[in-house]
């Protein structure tokens, strides 16, 4: 169908081609970034193993409203760490004794990600690129099948 069309002359409009071009530049630009970051992500995690910690208490900030930060425990190599979460949650999200998923660093246990909120990021990131690039990608379709009935 893309064969047919790029060989064959236009009778419309030549803005209409150039605008079909133009989608299918995006579209591919589109998702050379989005193989980016998931090659990023990958990269970035390896060297970090995924390990259950425990919540053990819930910090409190005073703010309007009241901000919590969840503290955890977790064993790595046999050695326990305690560490404070980078998220702060507007109620006490964490269960006390509850398990949470963390990524710790295996050359140096003390730093680690929260898994939750790295799946959150890249699923959020990944939809607000391919969404769109669904979209146009499709409208695209439509496009080149209406020039070739025309």
């Amino acid at each position: 169908m893309l064969q047919e069309l790029l060989t064959r002359p236009l009778k419309s409009q030549p803005s209409v081609a150039l605008a079909l071009a133009a989608r299918l530049i995006i579209i591919l630009i589109m998702l050379a970034f989005s193989v980016m970051i998931i090659r990023g992500l990958y990269f970035s995690n390896q060297g970090w193993v995924e390990v259950k910690a425990r919540v053990v208490a819930n910090e409190e900030h005073s703010s309007n409203p009241t901000l919590y930060t969840p503290i955890y425990t977790y064993f790595f190599n046999g050695q326990e760490y305690a560490r404070r979460a980078g998220t702060i949650a507007r109620d006490k999200q964490y269960v006390i004794d509850g398990e949470v998923p963390i990524l710790v660093n295996t050359d140096n246990p003390a730093e680690v990600k929260q898994l939750k909120e790295t799946r959150l990021g890249t699923l959020l990131l990944l939809g607000v690129i391919l969404i769109p690039c669904m979209m146009m990608t499709v409208r695209t379709i439509v496009e080149v099948e209406r020039l070739l009935k025309s």
